[in-house]
């Protein structure tokens, strides 16, 4: 009986360490490969884990699946997030951005704790499910780093750059 509640705990306890940690790596400046890491995790992994675990609380999904949700969800909390910061009158800094993605985290949180059903990872039931969706995710990583290094901005695509640099210097 202890130990199915404490495996019901133990992710949004592992979450919530990664918050305090995250938080702590920005907030000490280091390495700048630490701070990002550390950023999307906090903008990113974060959101889009808490968010898995309250909109399928009452579901088991293979980790595979599981995986896939969190990066969606959490690309869809950074995207939303960041347009609803920009929105806001003043220049984009590292508080703002802190105490809303941290909120968000915690109000999260604060909801997966309500709900009673917790979402657990259901192990994955056999390896032909897992090599289609490692096939496509090599085929994708190939078609994604083949050309990375190749970056050639024209008119259209340094406009775009310059009004991201405008959006955070609060332009």
């Amino acid at each position: 009986m202890v130990s199915l509640r404490w495996h019901k705990w133990k992710g949004l306890l592992a979450a919530l360490v990664c918050l305090l940690l995250s938080n702590a790596v920005i907030l000490w400046n280091g390495p700048r490969l630490s701070v990002f890491a550390a950023g999307f995790v906090l903008t990113c992994l974060l959101p889009g884990y808490l968010l898995t675990r309250v909109i399928l609380a009452e579901e088991n999904v293979n980790w595979a699946e599981g995986i896939v949700l969190t990066v969606g969800l959490g690309f869809v909390a950074l995207i939303l997030g960041a347009l609803g910061l920009h929105y806001l009158p003043g220049p984009l800094n590292r508080s703002l951005i802190l105490i809303f993605y941290s909120g968000l985290a915690l109000s999260l949180a604060a909801v997966d704790i309500v709900r009673s059903n917790k979402f657990v990872l259901a192990p994955c039931s056999s390896p032909r499910t897992v090599l289609p969706i490692l096939a496509l995710l090599l085929l994708a990583a190939f078609l994604r780093f083949s050309n990375l290094g190749y970056s050639e901005f024209q008119g259209d695509e340094a406009r775009a750059v310059l009004r991201a640099a405008g959006v955070i210097r609060g332009e």
